[in-house]
């Protein structure tokens, strides 16, 4: 029986109209210098990582902007050369580990860097980033209340824009599930501290047919370092 390639469709430019939107989202407190010609665009790029909304709002257009968009993914992240306690970490579904003899002992902020790289030349076409909130968890939103730390439960989907006889569709390249803790490092700058990746079940640790591409950042993470 002939395997089916699946996609998802979306509507042509959706990739440009979430890099309109994050400009007029871009606020007056800005950490980052601004990012020349971000995607070829001519447009430069002010990251403001303010929230941990702001956080995931950047890390998508890092993923959406491929090789020029890596600071913007990375600064969202909390600095691990500053303090390997409080920095950035990487924790893997379970059942995808047993699917690797090597895993690092750590996967901290240099680790995530050489993912992103690999990552975003998996596909030699435009990238597409979804996050969306996990319905069987809820955030803690501590940080509305002026708190220093928050936790959001998020659904992540990374497509890649492919062009077809009828015009272009969405390959699924990444799915899976981040429980995302952030915490406060300055009065208006946020960054995530840990991330527990989970594999969707509709997918599993790794997908069944063979051109599908829907793996989990638990896999491609490990993928990336070699096991």
């Amino acid at each position: 029986m002939a395997t089916v390639r699946r996609y998802q469709r979306h509507a042509p430019g959706a990739g440009l109209t979430s890099l309109v939107l994050l400009l007029l989202l871009a606020g007056c407190d800005m950490f980052r210098p601004a990012l020349p010609e971000l995607g070829g665009t001519g447009i430069s790029i002010i990251a403001n990582y303010s929230s941990p909304d702001s956080c995931l709002r950047y890390m998508k257009l890092g993923i959406e902007a491929k090789a020029q968009g890596q600071e913007l993914y990375i600064s969202a992240l909390a600095d691990t050369s500053v303090d390997k306690l409080a920095g950035f970490r990487a924790w893997f579904d379970p059942a995808v580990e047993r699917l690797f003899t090597f895993r690092p002992d750590a996967w901290l902020l240099a680790n995530e860097r050489d993912f992103f790289s690999d990552f975003v030349t998996k596909r030699n076409y435009p990238y597409l980033m979804e996050w969306q909130p996990d319905s069987l968890n809820s955030d803690d939103r501590a940080d509305r209340g002026g708190g220093a730390y928050a936790v959001l439960h998020r659904h992540y989907q990374v497509f890649s824009i492919e062009p077809t006889q009828q015009g272009q569709d969405s390959l699924l390249i990444a799915v899976g599930y981040a429980d995302l803790y952030f915490i406060r490092i300055s009065p208006s700058r946020w960054a995530l501290r840990r991330w527990d990746d989970r594999v969707d079940p509709a997918v599993g640790a790794q997908p069944r047919e063979p051109f599908q591409q829907g793996f989990s950042f638990s896999y491609r993470r490990l993928a990336t370092s070699g096991g």
